[in-house]
């Protein structure tokens, strides 16, 4: 399925090539659009709490259910987009996740809002699909390139979102606010569909993994591992809800113990049934090459520093002047400092794909890592606000670069029909590290004996939360190293021995 250079600068002017140019930015779209959608809450919590007349505690409840539903659908979508193609899978996605953003636009109880959060937590899929496609119709000298503009993509969707909550909701009303940005992905996702019609399948139909048929011997693709599917969804639920309640119950309550147990018992009787099933959604093996289970630990790492930089910063700029600490910073001027963060990641992971391509993936990989582990140091010495941009801007710097880099390696180092299965591997990972660097920080801030019983957060408090974070953003340096080496201009080479799948009929296009 890879065409070779010759072939794609034959096609490059061509209506073909033009319309791998177009699939690129409507599938960039798509995706920058329902990022856009999920980020819109950052900002603008303090209004939907006033709206629908919720108490903060309860608020946070948002977070949890987006996380899980993202965490849970992610590897199904990956898996769906593996057998039955990326666009029949992006436009299951896209119908869920509209449906998602109509419901919150429409919601006048928090019930109904936490309903369209769940649905919409769903297009956190559109990550292992766009992996799918930039896998079918790039080569392996442009496939770096593209994936490094593609994150880029999402992440300009995370900015816009967070940028233009405030002003969409007070112009216009928060119903527009969700609503705009969900005709944006519908949209987006339409001339997505249109221009992928040619897009081959990664599993050829009526193929399975070892070129066996399928055992009732009927034509199509293989079937869906339902079960699988179903059981680490319910471990991961667990694994999240247990991330959530346990500081608040505490973390040696009943319940806090039970959900950690339950979790534990479920993922071991996942990973025993998954070893004995022929088609497996998530095979456990995957995890033990070197392509993927490098990839996953450093974005559990990434998701972790990342998560609690973003976490600590809100709180420190919330503070009251008279603190000595904090600006007394409302939600749109937090909002702005965070879009530094995310400015710069755009920008970043742009050129991440092009340097991983010049200088390999392991470099950029440990470069994030470093430049993760500056803004936090950065940020734990010093509160003026130049200086909290700059430390966000070193975060923004390192997330995006490592994020594109463990990308680009778990993409390249599996067979074509695993892409979308490895990648959503590694967007859990992100979202588990994020939840736990989360739940670290805020204990770290409650909890810390440092701090004065029922008092102001300290400086020593958040000093100590920020170091934290740098050390284990330098542990992870140590973890690029567990990556498969691979050579400057190419990917990683897949491990696994499987039948390629199916060439795609569009031929590489110009570079995006």
């Amino acid at each position: 399925m890879t065409r070779s250079a010759t072939a794609s600068s034959e096609t490059g002017d061509t209506p073909s090539g033009r319309r791998v140019t177009l699939l690129f930015l409507a599938l960039a779209g798509t995706a920058l659009a329902v990022a856009a959608l999920e980020s819109l809450i950052l900002p603008a919590l303090p209004m939907l709490q006033n709206d629908l007349d919720i108490k903060p505690a309860k608020a946070a409840t948002w977070a949890v259910a987006l996380t899980v539903s993202a965490a849970v659908s992610t590897p199904l979508a990956g898996s769906l987009a593996d057998i039955h193609g990326p666009r029949r899978t992006m436009a299951g996605v896209l119908f869920l996740v509209t449906c998602g953003g109509l419901v919150s636009a429409a919601a006048h109880s928090y019930t109904m809002f936490l309903i369209g959060q769940i649905l919409m937590g769903t297009g956190t899929g559109v990550i292992p699909i766009g992996f799918v496609v930039l896998r079918s119709v790039y080569g392996p000298d442009r496939l770096k390139a593209s994936m490094g503009m593609f994150m880029a993509a999402i992440t300009a969707g995370n900015c816009a979102g967070v940028l233009f909550a405030g002003p969409i909701a007070n112009s216009l009303s928060r119903a527009w606010m969700y609503a705009l940005p969900t005709l944006c992905a519908a949209a987006a996702g339409l001339l997505f569909h249109l221009t992928a019609a040619g897009l081959a399948t990664p599993v050829p139909e009526g193929a399975r993994p070892g070129g066996k048929p399928r055992p009732d011997g009927k034509a199509g693709p293989p079937r869906v591992d339902w079960p699988g599917a179903a059981t680490l969804a319910v471990g991961l639920a667990l694994l999240f809800v247990w991330l959530d309640r346990a500081p608040k119950d505490g973390w040696g309550a009943a319940t806090s113990l039970a959900l950690v147990a339950s979790s534990v018992v479920v993922l071991v009787g996942w990973v025993y049934v998954e070893n004995r099933v022929e088609r497996a959604m998530v095979a456990p093996a995957l995890l033990r090459g070197r392509g993927i289970r490098g990839p996953v630990s450093v974005g559990v790492a990434q998701g972790w520093v990342y998560s609690m930089v973003v976490y600590l910063v809100p709180q420190l700029l919330a503070l009251p002047k008279a603190t000595g600490l904090g600006l007394g910073a409302d939600a749109s001027e937090i909002g702005y400092y965070l879009c530094a963060a995310l400015a710069a990641a755009v920008l970043s992971a742009s050129l991440a794909g092009l340097a991983a391509r010049r200088v390999g993936s392991r470099v950029v990989a440990g470069v994030g890592m470093l430049s993760l582990a500056a803004g936090a140091l950065v940020l734990a010495y010093h509160h003026e606000p130049w200086q909290i941009v700059c430390g966000l801007v070193l975060t923004g710097i390192g997330a995006a670069a490592g994020s594109t880099a463990i990308f680009v390696v778990g993409a390249s180092a599996v067979v074509p029909e695993q892409v979308g299965v490895a990648t959503a591997l590694i967007t859990v990972a992100r979202a588990l590290g994020g939840a736990a660097g989360t739940q670290v920080a805020a204990l770290i801030m409650t909890h810390n004996p440092i701090l004065v019983p029922g008092g102001p957060p300290s400086d020593d408090g958040f000093r100590i939360a920020y170091l934290t974070a740098m050390a284990i953003a330098v542990a992870a340096v140590g973890l690029v190293f567990a990556f498969p080496r691979d050579s400057p201009g190419r990917p990683a080479r897949a491990r696994v021995r499987v039948p390629a799948a199916a060439p795609s009929s569009l031929p590489d296009g110009p570079p995006a």
